[in-house]
C-alpha cells in the first residue's frame, strides 16, 4: 500500500503526524468552546424547548407536557429527538441549569466527530498517511463543522454518533480478533444514533442494505458478524418503531417502564416526496454552500470552503469508480480498499434520501463527514491526473526508477501542500469574520430569541412588579432560563412559537400600545415605532446584552 499513500513514513515523520494532530485538536478545542455560552446569541427555539424539557426531566421525571421520559419528544407538536435533552438533564440533574452545559453536548459531539473521524480516517487511507491529517484539518476549519457545533441543536448529534458507527462497523468488517465485539457495538451506536434524529429512521436502514448487498458481492459478509449487530440494534429501535405505529395507526399513547412512547400532534411521514430535480438541486446548494438559514450557513462563506465545490464532486466521482470496480470484480479477485466505499454508500444514503425532502444544510449533516473525506479522496487522487501528464512533456525526469519515485512523491508533496494553503486561507477568513465582525455585532438569527432573564430579574428586583409585562419573544426562553416548573403551565400547546401566549403577568409575542402601568421587553431593534413612543411617554430604557427594558419609572419607586 505504501505507492498509495503520502508521504512514507519515518519515526520522524510520524512524530511529526502526531504534532499536527495535537495542534488541530487545540484548535478544535477553541472554535468549539470560546464564547460557547454568548454566540451564537440568544437561543434558537428547538434549542431552548430541548433545554426546557431537560431540564424538566432533570428535576421531575417529566417533560413540560408531564409527560414521564418521552422517548420522542413532542416539542412544538411534531416532534423533536430525545437524546440530546436526555444528556442535558443529566449534566442539569449534577450541577445545575446553565447555557454552557445546554450546549456543551453540541460541543463534544463536534470533537467525537473529529476523533472518530481520525480513527477511521487512519483506517481508510493507512495510518502511515498524512491523508488523515488532512481530512482532521478540514473538520476543525470548514464552517459547517465549526457553527453546528455552537449550539443545542437535537439533530446535529447525529454526525457524530454517525461517524462512530462507521468506524465501528470498518473495524468489524476489517476481521480482527474482536470483530464480533465490534458488530456488537456498531449494532449498539447504530441503535442510539436513531434517537439523535428523525431521518436516520430511513437513512440508516438505507445505508444497512446497500452495505449488504455491497459486502456480499466482495465477499466480505460475515452472518455472526451481522447477527451480532443487528440483536441490539433492533432492540434499541423497537421503541421508536412503536412511537411510529401509534403515529400512522389510532393506537393511544404507550408507556414502557418510565419512558413514555409518544402520540404526536402532527406527524410529518407527509414530508417524504419522490424526487424531483428541483430537489435535488435544493440538496445540492443545501450541502456545498447553504441555505436561507443563518444560524448554520452564512451567505459568502460555502459549507466546506470555496475549494470543496470542485473538490467534492471529484471525490465522489473517484468513490463512485471505487465502488463500481469493486462490484464488477466480485468473486473473480479480491476487491481493492474494500472499505473506502463504505463511505461512499453512507453518502449516497443520506444525499439519495434528502433528494425526497426540502432539503435544509442542518437536516444534511450526516454527509459532512462522508463529504470531507471525499474531497481528501480527491486530493489524494490528482496525482493520479498529475504524473501521467507530467511524464508526457517531461519524460527525461521518468527515465530511472528512482527518480520516478522521487518525482512521484514530490507531485503529492505539492498538490497536498497547495490544497492545505488554500484551505488554510479560506479558514483564516473564515474564522476571522464569524468569531470577530459577526460575534461582535451579536445578531440573531432566525428561529433564534433573546436572552431576556437580565430582564425578568430586574423587574422581580425592583420591588414594584408592572402590572403586565410584554415580551416580543415567544415564552420558552423564559419558561428555561427563569426554571419554572412544568406543573405551572396549564397547556404546554398554547407555547406554541408562533402564537401569542399569555403566562402569569406576562404577555409573550405580543407589544401591545402604550400603557404607564406595563413593562416591555423587546429585541433591540425591533418595533422602533413603539420604542420612540415609549421613551416620548417618559419610559426609561435599561439595556442588556440582548434585549432592552422599557418600564415607567413608578416601577423602580420614582428612581
Amino acid at each position: 500500500m505504501r505507492n498509495n499513500q503520502f508521504p512514507s513514513v519515518t519515526t520522524n515523520k510520524k512524530e511529526i503526524k502526531i504534532l499536527l494532530l495535537t495542534v488541530l485538536f487545540f484548535a478544535l478545542l477553541m472554535s468549539r468552546f470560546a464564547w460557547l455560552t454568548d454566540f451564537p446569541a440568544g437561543f434558537h427555539i428547538d434549542e431552548a424547548g430541548a433545554g426546557y424539557d431537560a431540564l424538566s426531566l432533570a428535576r421531575y421525571g417529566v417533560d413540560r407536557y408531564l409527560k414521564s421520559w418521552p422517548l420522542y419528544l413532542t416539542n412544538y407538536g411534531s416532534g423533536q429527538s430525545s437524546l440530546y435533552a436526555f444528556l442535558c438533564a443529566g449534566l442539569f440533574k449534577l450541577f445545575g441549569y446553565s447555557k454552557f452545559l445546554l450546549r456543551l453536548p453540541a460541543a463534544l459531539g463536534s470533537i467525537l466527530v473529529w476523533a472518530a473521524g481520525v480513527r477511521l480516517s487512519d483506517r481508510l487511507f493507512g495510518k502511515d498517511s498524512f491523508y488523515t491529517v488532512f481530512t482532521a484539518f478540514l473538520i476543525v476549519i470548514c464552517p459547517y463543522f465549526v457553527m453546528s457545533s455552537r449550539f443545542a441543536y437535537d439533530c446535529n448529534l447525529m454526525l457524530g454518533l454517525s461517524v462512530v458507527f462507521l468506524d465501528q462497523l470498518t473495524d468489524a468488517i476489517r476481521g480482527q480478533k474482536r470483530a464480533l465485539f465490534q458488530y456488537f457495538a456498531a449494532g449498539v451506536t447504530g441503535g442510539i444514533l436513531l434517537y439523535t434524529y428523525a431521518l436516520s429512521y430511513i437513512i440508516l436502514p438505507l445505508f444497512l442494505v446497500l452495505a449488504l448487498i455491497y459486502l456480499l458481492r466482495i465477499r466480505a459478509f460475515s452472518l455472526k458478524g451481522w447477527i451480532c449487530m443487528a440483536v441490539p440494534l433492533f432492540l434499541l429501535a423497537l421503541p421508536l418503531m412503536m412511537i411510529q405505529i401509534i403515529n400512522l395507526t389510532d393506537l393511544p399513547e404507550m408507556h414502557l417502564g418510565i419512558f413514555t412512547l409518544t402520540k404526536l400532534d402532527r406527524y410529518r411521514g407527509s414530508e417524504i416526496e419522490f424526487p424531483t430535480i428541483s430537489k435535488i438541486l435544493r440538496m445540492k446548494d443545501a450541502l456545498l454552500v447553504g441555505d436561507d438559514l443563518r444560524f448554520d450557513s452564512l451567505p459568502g462563506f460555502p459549507n466546506l470552503l470555496k475549494p470543496s465545490l470542485i473538490l467534492l464532486p471529484l471525490g465522489f466521482f473517484r468513490g463512485l469508480l471505487r465502488l463500481l470496480e469493486n462490484l464488477k470484480s466480485g468473486k473473480k479477485s479480491p476487491a481493492k480498499q474494500p472499505l473506502r466505499p463504505l463511505i461512499t454508500l453512507w453518502f449516497l444514503a443520506v444525499t439519495g434520501f434528502e433528494c425526497c425532502i426540502n432539503s435544509l444544510t442542518y437536516t444534511l449533516n450526516p454527509a459532512f463527514f462522508a463529504a470531507v473525506f471525499l474531497i481528501t479522496e480527491a486530493v489524494e487522487g490528482l496525482p493520479l491526473i498529475a504524473v501521467p501528464v507530467m511524464k508526457k512533456f517531461f519524460p527525461k525526469v521518468f527515465g530511472e526508477k528512482k527518480q520516478r519515485f522521487k518525482v512521484i512523491q514530490r507531485t503529492k508533496m505539492i498538490i497536498f501542500g497547495c490544497f492545505a494553503c488554500l484551505y488554510l486561507a479560506y479558514g483564516i477568513r473564515f474564522q476571522t469574520y464569524y468569531f470577530g465582525t459577526y460575534r461582535e455585532a451579536g445578531i440573531l438569527e432566525d428561529y433564534f430569541a433573546s436572552d431576556t432573564a437580565a430582564a425578568f430579574r430586574f423587574i422581580q428586583r425592583s420591588g414594584a412588579p408592572a402590572e403586565t409585562i410584554y415580551c416580543s419573544d415567544p415564552p420558552i426562553v423564559y419558561l428555561l432560563t427563569m426554571e419554572v416548573s412544568p406543573y405551572e403551565i396549564e397547556d404546554p400547546s398554547d407555547f406554541a412559537y408562533h402564537t401569542t401566549a399569555s403566562f402569569r403577568n406576562i404577555t409573550f409575542a405580543s407589544v401591545g400600545g402604550v400603557d404607564t402601568n406595563a413593562a416591555y421587553i423587546l429585541k433591540p431593534g425591533l418595533f422602533p415605532e413603539l420604542c420612540t413612543d415609549l421613551l416620548a411617554s417618559g419610559f426609561i430604557r435599561q439595556s442588556f446584552p440582548e434585549c432592552d427594558l422599557y418600564y415607567f419609572p413608578s416601577l423602580s419607586g420614582g428612581n
